[in-house]
């Protein structure tokens, strides 16, 4: 059998008065227009820990400590290739968000946790799978491609 290099991927929730930081992506070939959790690759030899303090202080400009995150859970997405995304949350940061990359994002938004659902269309896929996930109350949650968030138990 063929050994198989998942694409491995941070997401940060950042929380502050009962919101959650949501930023546009532009220009990536993926999504664009879509609103998403600050995230990204991890890099060679890199923690998940660290990954997510560095995407955060490279897409918003925010400065966290590893100490202070909280993992929220795993989705395991076989849609194009085997991709699994982690999603980390913290409501301890330094600094005010900014666009740090204006090449990949044009618009940062605060959403109220309360608001957010899977089937939202200003969100990206890959965040309405986070949204789903948490609603479910599962850490581990696995998708094909074929949900239709519209019709998600409980909406």
């Amino acid at each position: 059998m063929e050994k198989y290099q998942p694409n491995i991927s941070v997401c940060i929730q950042l929380i502050s008065n009962e919101q959650v930081l949501l930023m546009r992506r532009l220009n990536t070939g993926y999504q664009d227009g879509k609103y998403e959790y600050p995230s990204g690759h991890i890099e060679k030899g890199e923690s998940l820990i660290d990954a997510a303090v560095r995407e955060t202080r490279e897409e918003v400009g925010i400065e966290i400590n590893a100490n202070d995150l909280e993992f929220v859970g795993c989705v395991d997405n076989h849609t194009s290739g085997k991709h699994v995304n982690f999603l980390f949350r913290t409501s301890t940061f330094l600094g005010t968000p900014i666009i740090m990359e204006p090449n990949d994002c044009d618009d940062l938004m605060w959403v109220r946790l309360t608001d957010l659902s899977p089937n939202m269309e200003e969100l990206s896929v890959d965040t309405k799978r986070f949204v789903d996930m948490v609603n479910s109350n599962c850490v581990l949650k696995s998708y094909t491609g074929e949900e239709n968030f519209s019709k998600v138990k409980g909406l």
